[in-house]
């Protein structure tokens, strides 16, 4: 039974999103396919191979998320090449497979990228217009005419738009992304409003799959791991009525040691998250971290010696120890657990919000710098 109440807290760890990325050779999906799960070590096992233009994508590649292997990313051939031809495309991909098509382009979108669209949309399936390589045009205009940024992004939404509309689509919304930089232009709205699209029971897995470094998936991440603790607790309870003293102890030591492990992967807290971001930003992986007498790291090393410092031990020894009825003993176990689980996920919380406001500083400090540099 109480395995029953862990499946229920688990349950979007089975559940399978399958992502169809789709567009022409050398428009960027291999390269947004890493982007999106995160991926940026080419020597990583689930790294996306990056091709040149003439090799190509000439048959369907599968990329698994590194730590969620239910959600799935298909690199799918463009519509029309000589092995992917539209008159046989839509069976050649088992079109009826995919939950979302993201469709790229590094240009102006085209007659079978419509086309593509419009199929989806038959089959009441999301799909999602991306130009991708936006950085490169910033650049070339800054370069040649002097543009400033927002001037260039403006103007190449717009021509995308136009592109769509040429071929009978009017776009809500286009997304611009640098593959290599996420944190600038449309990537971070594409997947929030991928998870916006999804049913509930696929958005929960969407969203604890996805990186915690963007305020909005940080959010839904504290309020899916927060909704978690009754079901975790309800395990607890169900171990508090086995007649073995200690049993139920034993039980909420794993899993305090469980979930804290989960929140801290969760909220990028932990230390493989920590050193990513640390590289990226540029900052020191020591600034990243909020010292404290009670932290995250510590709880996961000596979970009983958490459970000490908050006075759960007793309490939990009490339930395990005195005979009581079990509806009593259950609720008391409950409440324990789901108080100890509380306070873990509230002290990762503040770790993480400690993390992103060190980063901040750091980059509203460099940018300072930078234009310091500039006016001398």
């Amino acid at each position: 039974m109480m395995e029953k109440f862990l499946e229920c807290a688990n349950r979007w760890k089975n559940t399978e999103i399958k992502v169809a990325v789709v567009g022409q050779t050398g428009v960027g999906k291999s390269s947004f396919v890493n982007a999106i799960r995160n991926i940026k070590d080419p020597k990583h096992r689930s790294f996306a191979p990056v091709s040149s233009v003439r090799e190509g994508t000439r048959e369907i590649k599968t990329y698994h998320h590194p730590t969620h292997q239910n959600l799935i990313f298909y690199d799918l051939p463009g519509v029309g090449t000589p092995t992917f031809p539209r008159e046989t495309y839509l069976k050649k991909i088992e079109i009826e497979k995919y939950d979302i098509f993201i469709i790229i382009t590094a240009g102006r979108f085209m007659e079978n990228d419509c086309w593509l669209a419009q199929e989806a949309e038959k089959r009441k399936k999301h799909f999602y217009f991306v130009r991708t390589k936006i950085d490169r045009d910033v650049d070339s205009d800054r370069r040649q005419f002097g543009r400033r940024e927002h001037e260039t992004v403006f103007e190449i939404r717009e021509a995308t738009k136009e592109s769509l509309r040429e071929q009978n689509i009017t776009p809500d919304q286009v997304f611009l992304i640098d593959n290599f930089d996420t944190d600038i232009y449309d990537f971070n709205n594409l997947a929030i409003h991928i998870k916006n699209d999804l049913p509930s029971w696929r958005k929960e897995a969407f969203v604890l799959s996805m990186s915690a470094f963007n305020s909005e998936f940080l959010e839904e991440k504290k309020k899916m791991l927060s909704s978690r603790i009754a079901w975790i607790a309800a395990g607890s309870s169900l171990a508090a009525t086995f007649p073995i003293p200690g049993t139920g102890y034993a039980a909420d030591i794993a899993i305090i040691r469980g979930e804290t492990a989960l929140y801290r992967e969760q909220l990028e807290i932990d230390d493989d998250s920590l050193t990513v971001i640390s590289k990226k930003v540029g900052i020191p992986m020591a600034d990243l971290i909020k010292e404290d007498k009670v932290t995250s790291a510590k709880i996961l090393k000596e979970p009983s010696a958490f459970a000490n410092e908050i006075g759960f031990s007793a309490a939990r020894w009490i339930v395990d120890f005195i005979p009581l009825i079990n509806s009593v003993s259950g609720l008391m176990a409950w409440k324990y657990c789901a108080d100890a689980l509380d306070n873990i996920l509230s002290i990762c919380i503040a770790e993480a919000e400690f993390r992103d406001k060190a980063v901040r500083a750091h980059i509203r400090r460099q940018r300072e710098k930078d234009i310091g540099d500039n006016r001398q």
